[in-house]
């Protein structure tokens, strides 16, 4: 069984390249931890160039 990896997120890589690594290392699924107390309804998700060929669904999280 694979796991569900939940993180914190990092503002030295995008929400694309943070949900790759996860699934490099063998995650099912990404949950990944806004670190900043904003509104993540307002935050953009887009690929970044770098998302062909991810597999695993991810979500951003709510710092609170």
């Amino acid at each position: 069984m694979q796991p569900i990896v939940m993180v914190e997120s990092t503002s030295k890589c995008s929400f694309v390249t943070q949900t790759r690594n996860i699934e490099r290392q063998g995650g099912a699924l990404a949950l990944i931890i806004d670190s900043k107390n904003e509104n993540v309804t307002e935050v953009t998700l887009s690929d970044d160039g770098k998302g062909a060929g991810i597999r695993i669904p991810a979500m951003l999280i709510n710092k609170k």
